[in-house]
C-alpha cells in the first residue's frame, strides 16, 4: 500500500468515525442501582421501569432509549426520546437517603412542562 492509499484510508476512517459518533452515543447507561421497577404502595402499583439503557413509563409501557442518565447531588436526571414528543424529554428525580425515588419535574428541550410532589417510590424486586 502506498502513502497516498494509506492517507486516503485514514481520511475515510476519520470521516466514518465522525459521522457515526453521534449514533454510538445515542444510548446511555442508567446507573445500576436504579435498574428495575419502581412503584408505590409496597410495589403493588408499578410506576416506572429502568433497563440498562432504556426507560418505560408506565412500567409496562414500551421501552424508550435513554440518551443520558446522570446521578449527582441527590438527583437523577434521565433524558430519553419519547415517541409522543419530538424533542428530548428529561425527568428529574430526587434520590432519598433511603434509596427511594421521587419525581420532581419533567422538561422538554430544557423547558419545565410539569412539576410533581408525589410520594417517593420503592425499588421493587
Amino acid at each position: 500500500m502506498n502513502d497516498r492509499a494509506v492517507s486516503r484510508l485514514a481520511s475515510t476512517v476519520l470521516i466514518a468515525s465522525l459521522t457515526l459518533a453521534p449514533f454510538a452515543a445515542a444510548r446511555a447507561d442508567v446507573p445500576a442501582k436504579f435498574v428495575g421497577a419502581w412503584g408505590r404502595e409496597k410495589c403493588s402499583v408499578l410506576v416506572i421501569r429502568f433497563g440498562a439503557n432504556t426507560f418505560a413509563s408506565p412500567a409496562n409501557g414500551p421501552p424508550m432509549a435513554v440518551i443520558s442518565a446522570v446521578e449527582a447531588g441527590g438527583m437523577l436526571n434521565v433524558t430519553y426520546k419519547s415517541p409522543d414528543v419530538p424533542k428530548p424529554v428529561t425527568d428529574t428525580y430526587a434520590v432519598g437517603t433511603d434509596g427511594r425515588l421521587q419525581i420532581l419535574r419533567t422538561s422538554v428541550d430544557g423547558a419545565v412542562v410539569s412539576e410533581s410532589h408525589s410520594a417517593p417510590w420503592d425499588h421493587c424486586p
